[in-house]
Parts: C-alpha cells; structure tokens; sequence
C-alpha cells in the first residue's frame, strides 16, 4: 500500500488514472523486497522495460533494458542486501509518471536513506525510459566511514559499460 494512495478526486478522474496507478502499485511491489529478493525483482521488471529503455542516474552510465538493468543495480544490493523502497507519492505526467521513493538499507553495517524522484516515460504500461533524481550526498557521506564495502561498490560501478 502507498503512503498517499487516497486522494479525493472525481471519479470520472480516478477512471484517466487507472493504467499510471496500476503502474505504480507495480513498482512498488518491486521495492518492497527490493535487494533481498534481486532476481524476483528483475524478473519483475524485465517484462515491462523495452530493450532499448533508457536508465539514467547519477554516477552510472546509461543502461538499456533488461541488462542494463540488472547493471545498474546488482552492484548496488551486493553491497546493500537490505535495500528496499517505499512509494511516498506519485504522479502522472503526460507520457508517464513521477514517482517520489525513500530508500532504505545498511551499507556496511550501518543504516543509509536515499530520497530519489524517478521519472518514467511509460507507452502502453512499459517503461520506455527511467530518470532518476537524487542527492548522493547520504551515500557520499557514508563512504568513508565504510572503506570495505565503498571499495567493492566503487569498482563495481568502474567496471560497468554503457548498454545499448
């Protein structure tokens, strides 16, 4: 369930909002295990990214599709076995929608939140490209006190190539 999923509106509106919020129950059933179940996760997203969808974020390349997904990510859950995400609040934009997720884990034993805004161009329900906005700054901060694990992410994220 999302934190704000009650929202008073006209029910001919709630009709026009139908596929972005199936959509978002979606994603978020996908952060709710997140990490600690990766491969449910990318199977979960894997049906509904186009092969050639753009990920983009910072400190990463761009990656496309199912791949580039699993790129993105499996460096960061090896790292952080724990992270999950919450849906705070949403909304639907002309060609998909902006999601506002709390992120959630432990990097190297000690617990880190991450606010990102992801926004997410959608054609029919499936992810054409994902944006992510967010400050790295909690992440940046926890670095050095965690040389171990900021190692082994730090190499992770060198070795990755852009997808295409």
């Amino acid at each position: 369930m999302l934190k704000d999923e009650r929202l008073l509106m006209d029910p001919a509106e709630t009709k026009s909002l139908a596929p972005p919020a199936e959509f978002i129950e979606f994603f978020a059933d996908a952060w709710r295990t997140g990490a600690t179940q990766p491969e449910r996760f990318f199977e979960h997203f894997s049906g509904r990214l186009t092969a050639d969808a753009a990920m983009i974020q910072p400190f990463s390349r761009v990656a496309r599709g199912p791949g580039g997904l699993r790129q993105l990510f499996e460096p960061l859950f090896r790292v952080m076995p724990d992270l999950r995400g919450e849906v705070v609040r949403w909304g639907a934009t002309e060609d998909g929608v902006l999601i506002e997720l709390d992120l959630r884990g432990t990097f190297g034993g000690r617990p880190v939140k991450l606010t990102t805004v992801d926004r997410i161009i959608l054609r029919d329900g499936v992810i054409m490209e994902r944006r992510a906005y967010f400050d790295p700054l909690p992440l940046v901060r926890a670095l050095p006190s965690r040389p171990a694990a900021s190692l082994k992410l730090l190499v992770m994220m060198l070795s990755r190539k852009e997808t295409r």
